[in-house]
């Protein structure tokens, strides 16, 4: 007797797939798999639809314009607040998605093979766009005008660069200017500067970062600080009862809040920790676009025997407050 056969073709499974599972919202929100910079960044990301470009409402500043008063006196009622906005271009970022007629071939005409096939295709088309998105952030400047805005152009050592339509060394737009500590020997020197970064940051108390993005080597410099400090107990032990000493610490706090390593950072920027607050720095996405898988498209007109599709993300970094993100550089 012969074996029940599919209902679906190889395309339409592929395609299903594809639309089903690959282009879902709990898939997409999940996008971040081992990149903890890009989990952060998309934990708090917002989202934004239409127009050429995004704008952030942004205040640079106010002084108050009340007063004692005597009886029947008046109020001064003049507006002083410096309010303006920052304004943003989006990015549009491709990776493509291929199956070759050849691969399709040779699985045999089976669902079940080409089912893991497309899957094993979108893993490996997942990882290229993390890889894309973060080498973007990552670097030190755009390497066309289109990318991601970067990290170190947003958050510079030289924190008054002009970035949003707005520039810290313009007169009225000061606040605009990143804060940063610059030529750093961390591992005699490095918690006190991230101390004294923090107060800069929090710009007389009113804030407080999120978290501190730093390369590997610091990062494990931080925890060997840590390790130097702790009391081994007998605490960790085995089934049987064997005391164990539990040594080496995994996870870094600095100042109450978490410090990360990531290895895109650690690779594009090996001499500089970031400080990042998620209420000033934004990465907006379109959610119509933003890591949408397009149709299965034929590619044999243009001479390439396969099945092309294109994940797609529409996305931009931005800034809504300047003066609270801060960067410690030349970190040795």
């Amino acid at each position: 007797m012969p074996l029940p056969t599919s209902t679906y073709t190889q395309d339409e499974v592929t395609t299903r797939y594809l639309n089903n599972y690959a282009g879902t919202k709990e898939y997409k929100d999940n996008f971040y798999k081992g990149r903890p910079l890009l989990q952060l960044l998309r934990e708090r990301k917002k989202d934004a639809t239409g127009g050429k470009r995004i704008a952030h409402r942004v205040n640079l500043g106010s002084s108050p314009a009340g007063r004692s008063i005597r009886k029947g006196t008046k109020l001064n009622l003049t507006d002083v607040v410096n309010e303006t906005e920052s304004l943003w271009t989006w990015a549009v970022l491709e990776e493509p998605w291929v199956m070759y007629f050849h691969d399709e071939m040779e699985s045999e005409d089976s669902p079940e093979a080409v089912l893991s096939l497309a899957e094993d295709k979108t893993n490996d088309n997942d990882e290229r766009m993390r890889d894309l998105i973060l080498n973007q952030l990552c670097a030190t400047s755009k390497a066309d005008t289109i990318d991601l805005n970067t990290l170190r152009e947003l958050i510079p050592a030289a924190g008054t660069t002009a970035i949003g339509g707005l520039d810290g060394a313009t007169a009225g737009q000061t606040a605009w200017t990143a804060q940063n500590v610059d030529t750093v020997d961390f591992s005699s020197v490095g918690i006190p500067r991230l101390r004294r970064l923090h107060n800069l940051t929090s710009q007389g108390g009113k804030y407080y970062h999120d978290v501190v993005v730093m390369p590997r080597t610091f990062h494990e410099e931080a925890l060997e600080v840590g390790d130097a400090a702790v009391v081994i107990n007998q605490d960790a032990k085995t089934k049987m009862g064997t005391s164990n000493a539990d040594l080496g610490l995994s996870n870094l706090s600095i100042l109450n809040r978490p410090a990360i390593w990531d290895q895109a950072w650690t690779t594009l920027q090996s001499g500089t920790i970031l400080m990042l607050n998620f209420d000033g720095i934004h990465l907006v996405e379109n959610p119509k676009y933003a890591l949408k898988m397009t149709k299965i498209m034929d590619a044999l007109v243009n001479g390439l025997d396969a099945r092309v599709a294109v994940r797609r993300y529409v996305a931009q970094l931005t800034m809504s407050n300047r003066g609270i993100q801060g960067s410690m550089t030349t970190v040795t």
